[in-house]
């Protein structure tokens, strides 16, 4: 009875290191360079997520980006360095981003499903989200192109840790001579769409302006989702 004890101790010991390994941003890999890891619990009990981002990123901020339809309202949080001027954007009242400097990292989840959600949704919904991810990837895409909302340097889908991810990345010089960059990437959770955006808009020209794409597609790379 002791030595089965023993065993079903260290069983359970070597799932919890396996359960533990499993929400680690990296998939047996080295962090990138220069960043560190950070959690935060979604909204509406969409679970916690994990990833890394850079150092420099030492201010966070989350907020209710509010509509005038509750059900559209947004549950945001941001990552940025601390001498960059803080926002929040917001339906209600929004004076518009900032035209000097940006450089942050947000997540974006909606916040009243909840309230939709009054009932469990059905299993075999849940087990379709992948299906329906799919084919709405490939129709927003399909309107993103024929619309030209951006010009892409990367569109692709990719599966990170268990998800299937959407990620688009652009960058373009603006009227004043500033180089504006996005890295976009979204997921889909308990049928609800959440999304993770690294923004820069400046007039640099160092390694932070040259390398924000790569780097930030390294970083997106580290997402997991444990719900």
């Amino acid at each position: 009875m002791k030595t089965f004890c023993k065993y079903s101790i260290l069983f359970l010991f070597v799932l919890f290191l396996v359960s533990c390994n499993n929400l680690k941003p990296t998939n047996n890999q080295s962090l990138p360079l220069n960043s560190r890891v950070d959690s935060i619990e979604l909204a509406d009990t969409l679970g916690k997520a994990i990833f890394s981002i850079p150092l420099r990123y030492d201010t966070s901020v989350s907020w209710i980006d509010y509509t005038d339809n509750a059900p559209d309202d947004r549950q945001k949080y941001r990552f940025q360095p601390k001498e960059l001027r803080i926002t929040k954007e917001s339906g209600f009242l929004w004076l518009g981003e900032p035209t000097d400097s940006i450089e942050r990292f947000t997540i974006t989840c909606a916040t009243h499903d909840g309230m939709l959600r009054k009932y469990p949704p059905d299993p075999d919904e849940l087990k379709s989200d992948s299906i329906h991810f799919l084919r709405y990837i490939a129709a927003r895409k399909q309107f993103l192109l024929r619309n030209k909302v951006f010009s892409p340097v990367l569109d692709t889908i990719e599966k990170i840790g268990n998800r299937v991810f959407l990620i688009n990345a652009s960058s373009s010089i603006s009227d004043n001579n500033k180089l504006e960059a996005i890295v976009h990437a979204e997921t889909k959770i308990k049928n609800n769409y959440v999304y993770f955006d690294y923004q820069l808009l400046t007039s640099h020209t160092d390694s932070v302006s040259k390398n924000f794409i790569t780097n930030s597609l390294d970083l997106i790379k580290t997402i997991r989702v444990s719900e």
